[in-house]
């Protein structure tokens, strides 16, 4: 039989759970913290309880802790409309700010070395991809989610013009550099001679003739980023995008 502090977090997850969030973290986090709450003898929800259990993750950044401290926070409002002893956390407390890393600016000389290593890859299609994909990146400024969504029907060789999709679903036409535009036909043609029979209509492919997903690019591009010496570039492992010296005029 369920406790009242814990009909009450079921009350709450089924609320906020028609509302559309799927909570399944935060539902569990929650219930170790009603069970952390009921075996230190309270009945409802204290500040510093909420602190105590929100600091319990040792190791860890501050955010860490004020997201914990954030969720009862959420929960603790609701309680307090059906229990008036019910403390709710102030804001203030274990405040915390996700600090971001500044985006690493890659310089022509450094684009040139990973694309050079890339080239070096093997099979030759994987090596031909990565190679594309990065000088692709590097000239038109797009997101790595953008360049590995193109199909081949998105670029249109005659105006030289790239149709990408971008955040929320919204189209945006991309010019490109002659010398960008031979290099993608120069990339296509030795794909198709590879892999003249695709699983798919994507521009940029795996050696197996897939779509180039971003968890196989990512992680050959930090191999690559090793190779040439960039370990550690930009502080982050896996950059949301890539960011590149613009060039107005670049080929690869």
């Amino acid at each position: 039989m369920s406790t009242p502090l814990q009909q009450a977090l079921e009350d709450y997850l089924a609320i906020r759970r028609q509302l559309g969030y799927e909570l399944r973290s935060s539902g569990r986090l929650l219930a170790g913290f009603v069970r952390f709450v009921e075996q230190a003898g309270a009945r409802t929800i204290t500040t510093e309880l909420a602190v105590a259990w929100a600091r319990q993750p040792q190791g860890v950044a501050p955010i860490r802790w004020s997201q914990r401290l954030g969720m009862v926070r959420g929960f603790a409002g609701y309680l307090a409309t059906i229990d008036p002893e019910t403390e709710i956390p102030p804001a203030d407390v274990l405040s915390a700010r996700q600090q971001r890393v500044a985006p690493y600016i890659y310089s022509p000389e450094e684009i040139e070395a990973l694309m050079h290593a890339a080239g070096e890859l093997w099979p030759p299609v994987r090596a031909a991809t990565m190679r594309t994909a990065i000088g692709l990146l590097a000239c038109t400024g797009m997101r790595i989610g953008e360049a590995l969504a193109l199909d081949d029907s998105d670029l249109d060789i005659e105006t030289g013009v790239i149709t990408a999709m971008g955040k929320w679903g919204k189209q945006r036409q991309v010019p490109l550099h002659p010398t960008t535009v031979q290099a993608l036909r120069a990339y296509q043609q030795a794909r198709d001679e590879y892999r003249p029979v695709r699983p798919t209509e994507a521009l940029l492919i795996t050696r197996h003739g897939d779509r180039l997903t971003k968890g196989a690019f990512l992680k050959a591009f930090r191999a690559l980023l090793i190779k040439v010496g960039l370990e550690g570039a930009g502080e982050r492992e896996r950059p949301a995008r890539m960011t590149f010296a613009t060039r107005s005029r670049c080929g690869h």
